[in-house]
């Protein structure tokens, strides 16, 4: 596999974050970089200098064709309900994308913190439609990542990026 070259923006965005503390890496031809305790993935294509993404991969694991059907219809409303974020569903997990046109980097750094916590946002309001449509259907309120009282997701575990968070029981 070839895996191209990082932008001359991607070099940018990374410059800066490294810049602000975060320890981003390259990870085929993306950026990825932890915040908050979760990894997140820049990517941008000189093909088309204006356009870049933020996403948050595998924040919700589906575990049945029942599941998949509330997860689509929880990712539809997500979107309904936000702006420029998106919620979807990659095989068998619901990732969350913010997907912007900017002139150039700076104008994606200006609004990077507002976008990464615009995803935190998203897997929130995602969980609140899965669980209210679960609720509908009668089945047990279940959850994704466990959430502290900051309201922000947070997975146990290494937080590699290949592996999706296992569904827990919420504790009340």
């Amino acid at each position: 596999m070839i895996v191209p070259e990082p932008s001359a923006s991607l070099l940018k965005i990374h410059e800066h974050l490294s810049n602000e503390g975060f320890r981003p890496s390259f990870h085929e031809g993306e950026i990825s970089f932890k915040f908050q305790g979760r990894v997140f993935f820049i990517s941008h294509d000189d093909s088309d200098a204006e356009f870049f993404r933020l996403l948050y991969p595998h924040f919700w694991t589906i575990e049945s064709q029942e599941e998949k059907q509330a997860a689509l219809a929880a990712a539809s409303e997500t979107c309904k309900t936000l702006k420029v974020a998106k919620a979807f569903l990659v095989e068998d997990e619901v990732w969350a994308s913010v997907e912007l046109f900017c002139s150039d980097a700076d104008a994606f750094l200006a609004v990077l913190e507002r976008s990464t916590s615009l995803l935190y946002e998203t897997a929130n309001v995602f969980r609140h439609h899965y669980n209210s449509l679960s609720h509908e259907h009668g089945d047990e309120e279940t959850g994704g990542p466990e959430s502290d009282d900051d309201g922000h997701d947070h997975e146990e575990g290494s937080g590699d990026p290949t592996s999706a968070p296992k569904k827990e029981e919420p504790h009340h």
